[in-house]
């Protein structure tokens, strides 16, 4: 009786520091639970929007990994798509700066002509919405940019795309809706 009484005494100790330690944040950004919730790897389904430049709606499909850079302070996306547009990989990098009170954001793509752009504008959480901005440049226009993650959940997320001329004229591009394949570990 007694060895089954410290046994179980052992299981509710491991219990109890497991569930502790799951409930500690793993990123030390400032933001909502919501971020944590994007740790892990999703399967997403891509949608191209029809546009005054490409007229066609397009779809396609690919993953997301979103993990802790070094030491929680950062979070990186590692990212593959596969569509009738081509094969699109990109790796992003977030991190908190203090000094202007906001999420920075370095992007690298096979499309990206330099290979890696640092956003131009600060992103936030709004709510439960994590909203990125830039200003961009194509076919020799000046354009702005916002990214809006929406609808965070431990098993889904929506990710749109905006873009237009000026902050009034923005119009989603792009929408991806993400589905978790697996939790980080």
């Amino acid at each position: 009786m007694r060895i089954r009484f410290t046994r179980f005494l052992l299981f509710a100790c491991l219990q109890s520091v497991i569930g502790v330690a799951q409930s500690q944040p793993v990123l030390k950004l400032p933001g909502p639970p919501a971020q944590e919730l994007l740790l892990g790897t999703w399967s997403i389904r891509v949608q191209y929007l029809a546009t005054q430049d490409s007229p066609t709606t397009e779809s396609g499909s690919g993953e997301e990994k979103w993990y802790p850079g070094p030491g929680g302070f950062s979070l990186v996306e590692e990212y593959r798509e596969h569509s009738s547009k081509g094969d699109i990989e990109g790796l992003g990098v977030l991190w908190w700066d203090k000094s202007v009170a906001g999420l920075r954001v370095l992007w690298c793509e096979n499309d990206e002509p330099s290979g890696c752009a640092l956003m131009i504008g600060i992103g936030h959480w709004e709510s439960d919405q994590l909203i990125l901005t830039s200003d961009q440049e194509l076919h020799g226009k000046k354009l702005k940019f916002k990214e809006v993650f929406s609808e965070i959940t431990a098993t889904s997320f929506q990710q749109t795309l905006y873009s237009g001329e000026g902050a009034s004229e923005l119009k989603a591009v792009v929408i991806i809706s993400a589905t978790r394949k697996s939790a980080f570990p």
